[in-house]
């Protein structure tokens, strides 16, 4: 039953155009912080799906010459398709006799946590739980077809479906820092490396900053698309929401005119983010297209 409910499923995913389908026993993430955890939203919660979708490799290669490419296809279009994607498989799951909890695809404002700079539900942390990827040194997910040139979407769920292994060694990630170089701020530092562990295995990486990484993703700082090339300042450590939003005020204060538009031009289609320079630069081209 498990097996046959999950094969359908994944043809209901794949009708939806999802390249990636995972699915990971609730447990896998009972040890994510209070609040975190599946059981913190649906308390009979037995498996968690994961759904992801690639979108175009030239969007990243090409990101100096244009950012726009990346911003539409490489970040609201595929966001958009996860969750008409996420809703059709929940509605399959309750047309199935079960509860079925969609999250919200990655980073959409109005779930996510301004001040913790934290979504509801951490869609990476399930992808790796449902063997879709590992994690980069970066704290992003590598895939073996894709890269991380993926996103992924989560959907809880009351029934149990038959689990997916975790993606063991080797590893993807080669510890080559090209990230860490190219984080135009310095949100990801060699002293911001952690250990967690998803199902007994110790995963490490460099933990963002997320403060310096929210201001790059608004298009604040220099190198990262946007028109405004406001530096954060340059000091050790972690900032602070304070930090983060004293820089903001700063930027608007001297820049009102291109702050506005900027805002304007960010939510023109949808949500779109600046930057994401770490990603452009993790892994390009896998699959090796000519």
């Amino acid at each position: 039953m498990a097996r046959q409910l999950k094969s359908s499923l994944r043809r209901v995913a794949e009708a939806a155009g999802v390249d990636l389908f995972g699915v990971s026993p609730a447990a896998r993430l009972a040890g994510a912080p209070e609040g975190f955890r599946p059981t913190d939203y649906l308390p009979d919660v037995k498996s968690v799906v994961v759904l992801g979708r690639h979108f175009p490799e030239a969007t990243a290669l090409q990101w100096r010459r244009g950012v726009y490419p990346y911003q539409y296809y490489g970040y609201a279009i595929v966001n958009k398709e996860l969750g008409h994607a996420a809703f059709r498989l929940a509605n399959a799951l309750e047309d199935a006799g079960f509860l079925a909890l969609p999250f919200v695809p990655t980073v959409y404002p109005k779930e996510m946590d301004y001040r913790r700079q934290a979504a509801e539900f951490s869609h990476r942390h399930a992808a790796v739980a449902a063997g879709l990827g590992e994690f980069g040194y970066s704290g992003l997910v590598l895939t073996e077809k894709y890269g991380t040139r993926a996103r992924f979407v989560t959907i809880l769920t009351t029934a149990e479906l038959a689990p997916d292994a975790m993606r063991r060694r080797p590893s993807l990630c080669d510890r080559c820092d090209k990230c860490l170089a190219a984080c135009p701020s310095g949100a990801l530092r060699k002293e911001f490396e952690e250990t967690t562990a998803i199902d007994g295995m110790a995963i490490t990486y460099a933990r963002v900053d997320k403060y310096r990484c929210h201001y790059c993703i608004m298009g604040f700082h220099p190198d990262t698309g946007g028109i405004i090339n406001e530096p954060l300042p340059d000091r050790a450590g972690r900032l602070t929401h304070g930090d983060m939003v004293r820089a903001i005020a700063k930027a608007y204060v001297k820049h009102p005119v291109d702050a506005i538009v900027q805002h304007e031009m960010q939510h023109a289609i949808d949500w779109v983010d600046y930057c994401g320079r770490c990603l452009h630069v993790c892994h390009p081209n896998p699959r090796g297209l000519r």
